[in-house]
């Protein structure tokens, strides 16, 4: 309002309505009330509209449920280690590395699980979100990574922590830099005040301004390195939320890289791996299915025909998941890192 970018809201229950809209404004998009207040005067819904939201939430509860608690059991018992100091017995390498690997798309699986859940609830009243997660995973740089991650809190901070520039104004370097710096900065302070995410969002900002000074961007060549450049990048992106010191994430660090006296095999590792198989693989078969390269494949691999099938077929099996979703939550608790208690 100040910058008269809108005008005051006449309306308290509009008011009410957007302000009580996200319970907890980390379970859901960030929307500002000027792309919000349109959506009170045409709110649409019909059978398509019920049909293709209520997917979309039942997809956001089974990524939560079957996928990121799932691998959560693996990644907790391995953090649980580090978490209180035990260094008498250091964590293999191996070890270490499968915490930190389910650790990544754990996080990921909450992130955008929530996300999709709280768009598809948006639909089902009428209202319109924009999508929060642009399949980052799939990025070939880490400017395009973090563009794709969270894209309205990232967006909800340019808007109310720098002012509107008009499309003459093209900003120089330091001035690029010093946005990068602060918008990072505020969103490491977003998810917690330990030193850890202060160190989080250090790393995020010197691969940003190293990659915009090396004018390094999205690219179809070398695709394979590029992918395995991002995916390692995102392993430190997610893991480095997981600590709630400094000193747990040094220790951990020091155990992936074998700088902590650990080894680098044992037979913990065989040992997790012998009690989590069923559990981690029933949460790759969900990943690989859900997938954008295999939905991609089969869309191209099979005939009109057969691919009206699998969509049918599609939908039986996120009905069967949804359901089986809501047994598993009320056969157990789940905290999410983030989010609401489940």
């Amino acid at each position: 309002m100040y910058r008269k970018d809108t005008v005051a809201c006449k309306n308290p229950i509009d008011l009410a309505v957007y302000i009580t809209f996200f319970p907890q404004l980390l379970t859901g998009p960030l929307v500002s009330y000027t792309e919000f207040c349109e959506e009170f005067k045409s709110r649409k819904i019909d059978r398509d509209i019920f049909y293709k939201s209520f997917e979309r939430f039942a997809i956001g509860l089974i990524k939560v449920v079957l996928i990121a608690r799932n691998l959560s059991h693996v990644s907790d018992n391995i953090f649980m280690v580090t978490t209180y100091g035990n260094t008498s017995i250091p964590v293999p390498v191996l070890v270490s590395w499968l915490g930190a690997a389910t650790c990544t798309l754990q996080f990921y699986y909450e992130f955008t699980g929530f996300s999709d859940m709280s768009i598809g609830l948006c639909g089902l009243l009428g209202f319109e979100c924009k999508e929060n997660y642009d399949h980052p995973l799939l990025a070939t740089s880490i400017t395009s990574f973090c563009a794709k991650f969270n894209i309205s809190l990232r967006l909800w901070f340019e808007k109310y922590a720098f002012k509107k520039s008009s499309a003459k104004d093209i900003p120089n370097e330091d001035q690029q830099v010093s946005k990068i710096a602060l918008i990072w900065l505020l969103t490491g302070l977003w998810f917690g005040s330990g030193w850890n995410y202060l160190w989080w969002a250090v790393i995020i900002i010197t691969a940003l301004v190293l990659e915009m000074i090396m004018q390094i961007k999205d690219q179809s060549d070398k695709m394979l390195q590029r992918h395995i450049y991002v995916l390692s990048f995102s392993v430190f992106f997610m893991l480095l939320l997981r600590f709630d010191s400094a000193d747990q994430m040094r220790v951990f660090l020091s155990y992936m890289f074998g700088l902590g006296g650990n080894s680098f095999y044992s037979s913990r590792f065989v040992m997790f791996i012998s009690e989590y198989k069923l559990t981690m693989a029933s949460s790759l078969v969900c990943i690989l299915l859900s997938s954008t390269p295999f939905k991609s494949f089969m869309e191209h691999a099979v005939s009109e025909k057969e691919r009206n099938r699998m969509i049918s077929l599609n939908y039986l099996l996120i009905i069967a998941l949804y359901f089986f979703s809501l047994v598993a939550l009320t056969r157990g608790y789940y905290k999410p890192r983030f989010f609401l208690n489940l």
